[in-house]
């Protein structure tokens, strides 16, 4: 995987979702063509029009640019009850860069 998949989280990942056909044959959980046939549509953004008001937690690593400065009055537009809250110490993968932070902030927001 290591050639494909330069990201060591994302392979952990894959790996995980693993499972055992037969003595000969591995195989994905989940549905990997689907998801890469339809890749384009994953990654479309919402539609402006559409907007969610109930409560919502966005949770973004401090050392990921996948949420980044100009996102903010997007989210904000989209889901205007929403929270985002920065784990420090950590990429993407949040829960595994700083599983304590982001149990905290869940915790938080799940009681408020």
């Amino acid at each position: 995987l290591k050639p494909t998949f330069k990201d060591p989280y994302f392979r952990s990942f894959l790996l995980q979702n693993l499972y055992r056909v037969n003595k000969q044959e591995l195989a994905f959980k989940i549905d990997l063509d689907i998801i890469l046939n339809n890749l384009n549509e994953i990654e479309k953004a919402l539609p402006s029009n559409l907007f969610y008001e109930g409560k919502t937690l966005f949770i973004k690593g401090q050392k990921s640019d996948y949420i980044n400065d100009s996102n903010y009055q997007i989210i904000r537009n989209q889901f205007p009850n929403s929270k985002i809250a920065e784990i420090s110490n950590a990429g993407h993968w949040v829960h595994v860069d700083n599983l304590n932070d982001f149990v905290k902030q869940t915790l938080f927001f799940l009681k408020s």
